[in-house]
């Protein structure tokens, strides 16, 4: 798992509250996660 995973876990509660601004950063958040999970797994 990404180390910004539990992190955003705890943004993504706050989604609905969040604006949407905050929300396009939160996405992008966990896409750059996604990424770095692969180059982890690719490399490992």
């Amino acid at each position: 798992l990404c180390v910004c995973a539990a992190e955003l876990v705890f943004y993504q509660r706050r989604v609905t509250t969040a604006s949407l601004q905050e929300r396009s950063s939160i996405v992008t958040s966990e896409i750059e996660c996604l990424k770095l999970d692969r180059k982890i797994q690719v490399f490992s």
